[in-house]
């Protein structure tokens, strides 16, 4: 029973980073919506601090 819980938890932890990745939009996500685009570069010079 063991291994099998050892199995579940390597099989999710491996999971779990590919899933967050795959809900985040990227900017390649936003090249064909304009606006997505701009909201995305807006929020990464706000996090960078860049005017």
């Amino acid at each position: 029973m063991q291994w099998l819980v050892a199995i579940l938890t390597a099989f999710f932890r491996a999971l779990l980073p590919w899933v967050a990745k795959q809900s985040r939009p990227t900017a390649e996500d936003a090249s064909r919506d304009q606006q997505t685009r701009d909201k995305l570069r807006a929020k990464v010079r706000k996090h960078w601090r860049q005017p």
